[in-house]
């Protein structure tokens, strides 16, 4: 064990004896206090000014119960602060995603809008080639009945002339 420890130990011994011995309950506070145990030093002080409250001893103890308290009250609030501090940096931070998924989203919804409108013309001319095609197609299609028509009027005409050369001939 270390000498707080044991400092610790021998005062708790002694103040078994004595329960009401300032010295020692301020001994202990003073121990406590060293340890860093606030809690523990605070209520040997707090015996001591509760036993002799205008004693010196109980005067000294009453300024470091308020001397602690204001220490622990400083620490908290340096902790609050720290913690609002944390929250203000995430909160910008926040406000940065936010402001940055903005962007992003005003970006792309505008390329998004063009692509939409890229897609929309894509499929305007691809209807207009498929009408065009159509047409081809019945064109074609026309075109080729009319030639088969004009190859059965060649072959007759063929035939006739022949027919007529043949009888001519004879």
């Amino acid at each position: 064990e270390g000498l707080l420890e044991n400092s610790l130990s021998y005062f708790k011994k002694i103040l078994k004896d004595s329960p009401q011995d300032l010295e020692i309950l301020m001994w202990l506070g003073t121990i406590e206090t060293l340890r860093g145990d606030v809690q523990s030093a605070i209520k040997y002080y707090q015996k001591v000014v509760n036993i002799a409250p205008t004693s010196p001893q109980g005067l000294d103890a009453d300024k470091e119960i308020l001397r602690m308290e204001s220490e622990v009250r400083n620490r908290q609030e340096s902790k609050i602060k720290k913690k609002e501090q944390e929250l203000q940096k995430m909160n910008q931070t926040q406000i940065l995603r936010d402001n940055i998924r903005r962007e992003m989203d005003q970006k792309y919804s505008k390329q998004l809008e063009s692509l939409r409108v890229e897609i929309s013309e894509l499929k305007e001319q691809t209807t207009k080639l498929k009408e065009e095609a159509q047409k081809a197609r019945e064109i074609n299609e026309k075109m080729r009945k009319e030639h088969e028509e004009l190859k059965e009027k060649n072959a007759h005409h063929r035939r006739m002339y022949l027919f007529y050369k043949y009888r001519k001939g004879k």
